[in-house]
C-alpha cells in the first residue's frame, strides 16, 4: 500500500528521494496546514487508519480524532502555529479508526510531535509525528479503555482544559487549569464560566456563547483575559469546542486555555519598540545575517525617497553609495567581525541616486548560540554638519569678504607651485597690489562702501588673471597673484598692466561714485633657496618702490629702473 503524494501546493515535498524516505518510515507523519487540513500522509498513516490516504487527504485532521479529545487537539495545534518554529510537547489523543464521531468504532491512542515550519517554503506547514500508543499504559481494573483512554489525556494536557455543560458551569477541569487559574478543583467545579471572563469582554463572550449554542459554530478560538482567584487577570487564547449529542442538541462544550501573557508581553513591547524607531529622527534599518532588509522605519523612508507600501531593494547595499560598498570588505566587515559592532561615516543613495553623508552604527545581535540572527544599522543624516564644516573650512583658508583665498592658502599654494617649478625647472612669478586713494573712499563714504569697492575691485581682478593664476586678498586693501611659470618680465608687466587698467575706471556703488587707482610689485624666483614668503618679501619692496616713484605703476624686484605703465 503506497501513500499518495498529490499533495496540495506548498505542502511538504522535499523532492522524491525525501517522499521515500518517509514511507519506509514506522512512524506516522503528517502535514497539515494552519486550519489543520491534512496535505500529506505516509504508508505508516495509511497502515494504521486502515484505509487508503486518499480518502482523508484534503478533510480536516481534526476528523480523526476522538470527539471528546477534540478540544485538546485544536488547542495544540493553535499554540503550535502561534508559538512560531520548534517541537511541542508530546500530546496523547484517542484516533478513530473509521468515525470517530460513533461512540462504537473501535479506538485507539497515538502519542504525537508537532514541529511548526509553516513559515519554511519547502514545507509550509506542521509536521505532526505520532506512533500507537494504545498498548503502553496499563488499564486499571474495573475501567473501560475508552474511559481511561480520555482521563489519560484530559488529565495530561500541558494547557488548561475544562468541560462546561449546556448551562455554562464548569463539570470538569484538569491540574493545569487548576493551577492557571489559581482555583480549587472544587471551586472551580460548579462555577459559571462567565466567573472566569473579564468584565469588558463579557458581551462578546455571551454571543460567543449563543453561536455555539444554535449550532452557527461547532468550536471558536480568540485571545482573552482570564481572571484569576487572586484578581489579576491573564491573557489566554481560549478555544470552545462543541460536543453534540442526539438530534444535533449540545451534550458539552470543552474549553482549552493556553497562557499567552508572556507573547502578549513581548507583542507590546514590539509595539513599544516599533512605535519609538517609527518616530525617531534616525535613520533605522534592521536585516538578517545577509543583509537582508527586514524593517525600515518612517526616516529612512521619507529620506531616500520610498513611498508608503514600496518595498525597499532586497539588501542593505543597494542604498549605499559606491565607495561604501567598496569599503565593505577591507573596512567595514573585519571590525564587525571582531568586535560585533562598527561605527563611522558612511554615504546612503536615495531612490533618485543623492548621495547622502551619514554618520551609521551597524550592529550583529545574536542568539544564546552566538549565531547572527539580526543586524542593526542605525544611521544619522549629516548633510548639515557637513556644510558647516566646508564653511569653516573655507573661511579658515578665504577671505570672508571677498571670497578669495587668504594669506595662509596663499602661501600653501604658492610652495606647492615653486616644487612644481623646482622639479620642472621653471620660474614662479608674485604680484603684490595695493590700492592707491583706498583711505580716501573710507573717509568720504564710510566703510560699509569700501566694503563694496573692494568686492568690485576682487570681481575685475578675477576677470583679468588666468585661470590657473591664484589670487587672494591678503587683508586691507592689499592682493597678491602667484602665476606659474611666466614667460619672462614682459608678460608680467602686460599683466600688470590690464590689472591697473582694470582697477582704474570709477565704480558705482549706491548712490556713491568711488575712483582707486592700485601699484604693483613683481617678483620672479624659482630654485630650492626661493620659498613663497621669500617673493612676497621681495614683491613687497618692488611695490614699496612703485608707490614712490607716483603710483599706478608696476615694478619688478631687482631692476633698478621703475618700469611706468601709465
Amino acid at each position: 500500500m503506497t501513500s499518495s503524494l498529490s499533495a496540495p501546493s506548498g505542502a511538504a515535498t522535499g523532492g522524491p528521494t525525501a517522499l521515500a524516505l518517509l514511507d519506509h518510515l514506522s512512524d506516522m507523519v503528517f502535514v497539515v496546514d494552519a486550519r489543520g487540513t491534512l496535505c500529506y500522509a505516509n504508508s505508516a498513516c495509511e497502515a494504521f487508519l486502515g484505509r487508503s490516504v486518499e480518502d482523508v487527504l484534503g478533510t480536516n485532521a481534526l476528523e480523526l480524532v476522538h470527539v471528546d479529545d477534540r478540544g485538546l487537539a485544536i488547542e495544540a495545534l493553535a499554540e503550535t502555529a502561534a508559538k512560531g518554529p520548534g517541537i511541542r510537547e508530546p500530546l496523547t489523543v484517542r484516533v478513530a479508526m473509521k468515525d470517530a464521531n460513533a461512540p462504537d468504532e473501535p479506538m485507539r491512542m497515538i502519542e504525537l510531535v508537532a514541529n511548526n515550519l509553516l513559515d519554511t517554503p519547502e514545507v509550509r506547514g506542521i509536521v505532526i509525528c505520532a506512533r500507537d500508543v494504545t498498548g503502553r499504559a496499563e488499564t486499571p481494573s474495573g475501567r473501560d479503555d475508552s474511559d481511561f483512554g480520555a482521563e489519560f489525556s484530559f488529565d495530561r494536557a500541558p494547557s488548561a482544559c475544562a468541560v462546561i455543560d449546556p448551562d455554562g458551569r464548569l463539570t470538569r477541569v484538569n491540574p493545569a487549569m487548576i493551577e492557571l487559574t489559581g482555583y480549587t478543583a472544587a471551586q472551580l467545579i460548579g462555577m459559571h464560566v462567565a466567573e472566569l471572563a473579564h468584565p469588558e469582554e463579557l458581551d462578546e463572550e455571551a454571543i460567543t456563547a449563543q453561536r455555539l449554542l444554535d449550532g452557527d459554530a461547532d468550536h471558536d478560538t480568540h485571545e482573552r483575559r482570564l481572571q484569576c482567584a487572586d484578581g489579576h487577570a491573564v491573557w489566554v487564547r481560549r478555544t470552545f469546542w462543541v460536543v453534540r449529542g442526539p438530534g444535533n442538541s449540545v451534550h458539552a462544550v470543552n474549553c482549552a486555555l493556553v497562557d499567552i501573557s508572556e507573547q502578549r508581553a513581548v507583542k507590546e513591547h514590539a509595539l513599544q519598540l516599533r512605535d519609538i524607531l517609527e518616530s525617531s529622527p534616525e535613520l533605522v534599518f534592521l536585516t538578517d545575517a545577509h543583509g537582508t532588509i527586514e524593517y525600515v522605519n518612517t526616516r529612512a523612508r521619507e529620506l531616500l525617497g520610498l513611498q508608503e507600501g514600496d518595498r525597499p531593494s532586497d539588501r542593505l547595499d543597494g542604498f549605499l553609495g559606491a565607495e561604501t560598498v567598496e569599503r565593505i570588505p577591507e573596512k567595514i566587515e573585519p571590525q564587525l567581525l571582531a568586535n560585533g559592532m562598527w561605527t563611522g561615516e558612511l554615504t546612503l543613495l536615495t531612490t533618485t541616486g543623492e548621495e547622502i553623508p551619514a554618520a551609521c552604527t551597524v550592529q550583529l545581535h545574536k542568539d544564546e548560540h552566538d549565531v547572527v540572527t539580526l543586524v542593526s544599522a542605525i544611521a544619522h543624516d549629516i548633510r548639515d554638519l557637513k556644510s558647516a564644516q566646508r564653511r569653516l573650512e573655507h573661511q579658515a583658508t578665504h577671505d570672508v569678504l571677498t571670497m578669495l583665498p587668504n594669506r595662509q592658502l596663499f602661501q600653501e599654494l604658492g610652495d606647492q607651485a615653486l616644487a612644481r617649478a623646482d622639479r620642472d625647472g621653471t620660474t614662479v612669478a608674485v604680484l603684490f597690489l595695493d590700492l592707491d586713494r583706498f583711505k580716501h573712499v573710507n573717509d568720504s563714504f564710510g566703510h560699509p562702501v569700501g566694503d563694496q569697492l573692494l568686492v568690485e575691485v576682487a570681481a575685475r581682478l578675477r576677470d583679468v588673471v588666468r585661470k590657473s593664476d591664484v589670487l587672494a586678498r591678503f587683508g586691507g586693501d592689499e592682493f597678491a597673484i602667484c602665476c606659474e611659470h611666466p614667460a619672462g618680465q614682459r608678460e608680467m608687466l602686460e599683466l600688470a598692466a590690464r590689472l591697473i587698467a582694470a582697477v582704474s575706471p570709477p565704480a558705482q556703488l549706491g548712490t556713491a561714485t568711488a575712483e582707486v587707482g592700485v601699484s604693483i610689485g613683481i617678483a620672479i624666483g624659482a630654485g630650492s633657496r626661493v620659498t613663497i614668503d621669500t617673493l612676497l618679501r621681495d614683491a613687497d619692496v618692488a611695490l614699496y618702490q612703485a608707490k614712490e616713484q607716483g603710483r599706478g605703476r608696476a615694478v619688478i624686484f631687482g631692476i633698478s629702473t621703475p618700469t611706468e605703465l601709465l
